[in-house]
């Protein structure tokens, strides 16, 4: 039944068969009416009530002639109009049964011709003509065989009939559909053909047109460079009839300068004052429009708003600073010269900007970026301070070395995010608990250090100490849950234990770890020389560091880093990790000092490569893997050439690798410009990582050519707070944009950095935001579905 629905269907979707079915229903309609008419004439009284229902039907076939236009389903119109049709026939053969005196033979041959006709109208309906067949020229066989024997032969050849007009039915239909499919098919080819040759048309017509513009802007490009030549040399001419003049003498200072006559209201400017306040030549005829002109690019200086341009003591000023709207810090200095005939005033603008921010940038290299608290760097420098203060007094500090006891604990059942919370409230407590002379600083990890100064006795430190302990034994409320948190401290004093900072430093360590030994919550040690027979918390593990290696405990995980433009994934940062759950901010600074990092570093960069390559089995794309090299393997020739040697043992294709420096690497500039231009020749490109932190200075971008910069992430904590951060970072970013240097943003944590960087023009983008670091299997699903 189903196979008969979906052929029933098939032939109502062929739309212009349908079309032309319809289109002969006036002349099916007409011939209907004229049959039945001569039925009736022949046959008179005996068909008087077939005739009348006939009639009607007819009519209404009339009817739905009239109305067609307006029928929507244009198909239900067409099978209504030919179901009367069929209803009129068939009443036919029912009457005829019923009614023996009738001539069978007479109403035969009318039934034949009327379903033979019905084959040119029914015809773009087979499906339905079949049905037609049956209930007039089929069931008539049907009704004479059952009047008997007599009428056998012509009801058999009546069946017969239909059966073969059926089938030329069918045969002639699907003869029709190919000729209306090709007819369509033609005009929708020549239609196609019509479309591309207009297509054409326009496309020549573009290329005429674009070929006259691009003419007419060649000769206007000739015409301008002609001009340019001509100015030029005109102005090296002026230049040289002018050298003993003033404006020759402004061209030679590396400052902006703006020259004002007071009373003709007269000014000069040279060509560094001009680019600095984005002037062109002749902008201004009028001074008090350049007046307003530097003002209105000023950021909130009301000092330079009220004594520009003539200073309102009217003379000359002392040095002070102005910001623009658009970034850039200017020094300015004002020189008044005064006679009778004249009052002149010289304004000289000296662009500091790389000094300020690099002065910022050293700023915020000394703080630690979550507690802001003093980093280890500042913490060595402040200690080395008061060694010095306290050296030729009668007067000691105290060195108290503390973490927090089970940290560990904390940071792992609790989480990364609960663990920082708990280090940023302790150090908070640890500020707060201490006198003003005093110095705490973080580390790393869970370590920080106090340096309790200006003590008379060693028994000084004690109510300092107790005073702390109060502070940070009370519980930490993180998250609506309370958290006890205990510290163990050791002490050592200068000079009594020692006069060197590295063995203060580790008395105080190793004091620590004899407190943790006590029973108890909160315990501090003061250093004894007996203390130093035991092994310190770093030297275990110096002892672990060493076993890791030989033990395999290290392993490597994969950060991904996305580049805004192309949305998708360039490249990949290889990070390292101990099994022993200790952080690489305390094992990494360790393996340096202890010599291990070469070791660990060539183990790196073989694995690194091992895995670059096993990612080429699962996907193609040229990504980066970026591995981070320190300047502990690069002291010696021998240390460049292990590392070069490893990747060429390894058959990883270089392009496909990135080495990124830390700031360390730029004490020897020589060295690291070796190294560098020897990966450039290999193919491996190179980053300068956490740019912004440590020693950095910008002339390092142009010297040593990096092909990328990644800023760190500290300088993203608080950009939407702190507008001096911001303007801090716009003006890094601004910087590399004028070197051409690539650049990558860390520690992308949220959608508004994400958005930030994205209008700011950075070229990548790293992060939680993006992707967290994940085990290989996990990057190469990541990097493969995109």
């Amino acid at each position: 039944m189903n196979s008969y629905t979906a052929f029933f269907r098939s032939s109502f979707n062929n739309s212009p068969l349908l079309n032309r079915g319809l289109d002969l229903l006036p002349l099916s309609v007409a011939s209907e009416f004229f049959a039945v008419l001569l039925t009736w004439l022949i046959f008179e009284d005996s068909l008087v009530d077939w005739c009348f229902l006939s009639l009607i039907l007819v009519f209404i076939r009339i009817i739905l002639l009239f109305v067609k236009n307006s029928i929507a389903n244009k198909r239900a119109l067409f099978i209504l109009s030919n179901l009367c049709s069929m209803i009129i026939w068939f009443a036919l053969s029912i009457f005829v049964y019923f009614h023996p005196e009738i001539n069978c033979i007479l109403i035969g041959l009318v039934i034949v011709g009327v379903t033979a006709g019905a084959t040119t109208f029914l015809v773009y309906l087979h499906f339905f003509y079949v049905v037609y067949g049956f209930f007039t020229l089929a069931f008539f066989g049907l009704s004479i065989l059952l009047k008997g024997e007599l009428f056998f032969y012509e009801g058999i050849g009546l069946i017969t009939l239909f059966l073969f007009l059926s089938n030329m039915a069918i045969q002639y239909h699907n003869l029709l559909k190919k000729y209306y499919d090709s007819l369509e098919t033609n005009s929708q080819l020549i239609e196609t053909e019509s479309q591309q040759v207009q297509e054409i048309g326009r496309l020549n017509a573009s290329i005429k047109k674009n070929i006259n513009q691009r003419s007419i802007i060649e000769n206007k490009i000739m015409q301008s460079i002609e001009e340019i030549r001509k100015l030029n040399q005109n102005m090296v001419n002026k230049e040289i009839e002018l050298k003993g003049d003033l404006s020759f003498l402004l061209e030679k200072l590396d400052s902006g300068v703006l020259y004002i006559e007071k009373y003709s209201q007269k000014y000069h400017v040279n060509n560094l004052f001009s680019n600095q306040w984005d002037l062109e030549i002749g902008a201004f005829e009028k001074m008090t429009d350049l007046v307003d002109h530097l003002k209105q690019q000023i950021t909130g200086s009301n000092y330079f708003s009220l004594n520009f341009p003539f200073p309102i003591h009217g003379r000359s000023l002392a040095p002070f600073k102005i910001q623009k709207n658009k970034g850039g810090i200017f020094e300015v200095r004002v020189l008044s010269y005064q006679d009778q005939a004249s009052s002149t005033y010289v304004w000289i603008f000296k662009d500091i900007t790389e000094t300020e921010i690099q002065e910022e940038m050293n700023e915020l290299g000394m703080a630690d970026s979550l507690t802001q608290l003093p980093n280890r760097r500042t913490v060595y420098t402040r200690i080395q301070e008061f060694i010095h203060s306290h050296e030729n007094k009668d007067r000691l500090f105290a060195l108290v070395f503390m973490d927090i006891n089970n940290f560990k604990l904390i940071n792992d059942s609790l989480g990364h995010k609960v663990g920082n919370d708990v280090l940023i409230e302790f150090a908070k407590r640890l500020k707060k608990a201490i006198r003003p002379i005093d110095v705490v600083g973080r580390l790393g990890g869970d370590e920080f250090i106090c340096i309790l100064s200006n003590l008379q006795y060693k028994s000084d430190v004690d109510p300092l100490i107790n005073k702390i302990i109060k502070k940070v034994q009370s519980p930490i409320k993180i998250d609506g849950q309370r958290h006890l948190i205990t510290t163990s401290m050791g002490i050592s004093f200068f000079p009594c234990d020692s006069i060197n900072i590295d063995k203060l430093i580790s008395y105080a360590d190793i004091a620590m770890y004899k407190a943790k030994e006590k029973k108890g919550t909160v315990f501090y040690e003061r250093y004894i020389p007996e203390y130093s027979q035991k092994i310190s918390h770093k030297q275990y593990l110096s002892e672990e560091l060493r076993s890791a290696i030989i033990n395999d405990n290290f392993y490597l995980v994969f950060q991904p880093i996305y580049n805004i433009e192309q949305q998708d994934w360039v490249k990949v940062e290889v990070l390292l990790r101990w099994r022993d759950q200790v952080g690489p901010d305390v094992f990494i600074p360790l393996a340096n000092e202890i010599g291990l990092m070469n070791e660990i570093g060539l183990w790196v960069l073989e694995q690194s490569c091992q895995k670059r390559l096993e990612l080429l089995d699962h996907c193609d794309k040229p990504i980066r893997f970026s591995i981070n090299i320190s300047a502990e393997q690069l002291k010696t020739a021998e240390d460049i050439d292990r590392l070069l040697e490893t990747i060429r043992q390894t058959k990883c294709p270089p392009e496909l690798l990135e080495f990124e420096f830390t700031e360390d690497l730029l004490f020897d500039l020589d060295k690291a410009q070796f190294f560098i231009q020897q990966l450039k020749e290999l193919g491996v490109t190179t980053a300068l990582d956490d740019f912004g932190i440590g020693y950095s200075s910008f002339s390092y971008l142009q010297n040593l050519h990096f092909d990328s910069v990644k800023i760190d992430k500290q300088f993203l904590r608080s950009i939407f707070s702190d507008p001096r951060e911001m303007n801090l970072i716009c003006s890094i970013i601004n910087i590399c944009h004028s070197l051409n240097t690539e650049i990558t943003v860390e520690g992308v944590e949220t959608k508004e950095h994400y958005t930030f960087c994205e209008k700011q023009g950075c070229h990548n983008v790293q992060g939680y935001y993006i992707a967290k670091p994940c085990d290989f299997n996990s990057i190469v699903d990541k990097l493969c579905k995109n």
